[in-house]
This record gives structure tokens, C-alpha cells and sequence, in this order.
């Protein structure tokens, strides 16, 4: 199969380019330029379309001097971007969207019985809420949990970018 210049591909290797496949492995500023003169131009025309100054703000190609990076796609998902269905409107490729959860809150009935989480109460309840200082005290909250970040199950593989 003949990949488009531009394909990025994720591969099960840490190669910083496969000269055989003429892959080139999108990690910014860390990975080889790419220029009208030397092996990768290719890949110039897309690069300069794409390609937003000194940082990776928005997941385009980085330019410094005359030359142009990959983007810097390492601890990103992929998300599909053209067809308007993205709830912040229509983004361009290379476009990142930085993490977020929706608005949301958690309520549940106040199961006090003398300060006790009642039998009825839901099994998750009767370890994460702090107790009441008395019966008329309605006013709960649940413990905090989790890491430092929302994500998915994932592996880490590495995107490549055909040039």
C-alpha cells in the first residue's frame, strides 16, 4: 500500500526515522529538520502550510529558522476532525484540543440514620462520604479519587509521518 505524504501512522517502534518506509517520527523540535534541501522536503510544502512558529500550540509543524519540525504528537490521542461533529466547531488538522471533562456534579440522598450511613445506602456510599455531626447536618461530599489526569486504557506507541 503507497501512503499520501503527511499519512501519520502509529507504530509499535522508537525509531526517530525508518528510512526504508521514509517514516519520520512526529516529536517536535527533538527529531530531524526538514527543509527544501535535504531528504525529508517532501515534506516541506505541508510543513510550511502547517507549521505555527516556535511552539506546538496547535499541533502543527514548529518552524525555527528556515526549517520546519514534525509536530510533537508524543502523549496525544487522535481524534477525527473534519465533518463538524466536534462539540468546539470545525478543527483544522494538526489542530489540538486541550484535555477537559463536561460540567457535571455528583448529588445523591442524605441516608442519615444517627450519623450513619443507613443498610439501604448504595455499597460505594458507605466509605466515601464524610458522617454528619448530627441529624439535622445534611451536608455531605464525596471523597476525592483518581490520579492526576482523565484518560482512557491506552498503550504508547509512536506516530510516524510519511515524507
Amino acid at each position: 500500500m503507497v501512503l499520501p505524504i503527511g499519512t501519520v501512522v502509529p507504530l509499535y517502534r522508537t525509531d526517530a526515522v525508518i528510512k526504508s518506509h521514509r517514516l519520520l517520527a512526529c516529536i517536535g523540535l527533538s527529531g530531524f529538520a526538514i527543509s527544501e534541501n535535504n531528504e525529508f522536503r517532501s515534506l516541506w510544502q505541508l510543513a510550511n502550510s502547517y507549521s505555527s512558529g516556535n511552539s506546538n500550540e496547535h499541533g502543527y509543524f514548529y518552524r525555527s529558522g528556515g526549517n520546519r519540525y514534525t509536530p510533537d504528537l508524543r502523549g496525544y490521542f487522535i481524534r477525527g476532525g473534519l465533518g463538524g461533529q466536534d462539540p468546539d466547531g470545525y478543527r483544522y488538522p494538526g489542530y489540538k484540543q486541550w484535555d477537559s471533562y463536561a460540567s457535571h456534579n455528583h448529588s445523591y440522598d442524605d441516608y442519615n440514620n444517627n450519623g450513619r450511613v443507613q443498610a439501604d445506602a448504595p455499597d460505594w456510599l458507605a466509605d466515601e462520604v464524610s458522617p454528619l455531626s448530627s441529624e439535622t447536618d445534611t451536608s455531605r461530599s464525596t471523597g476525592y479519587s483518581g490520579g492526576n489526569e482523565t484518560r482512557p486504557r491506552n498503550i504508547a506507541l509512536t506516530y510516524y509521518i510519511k515524507y
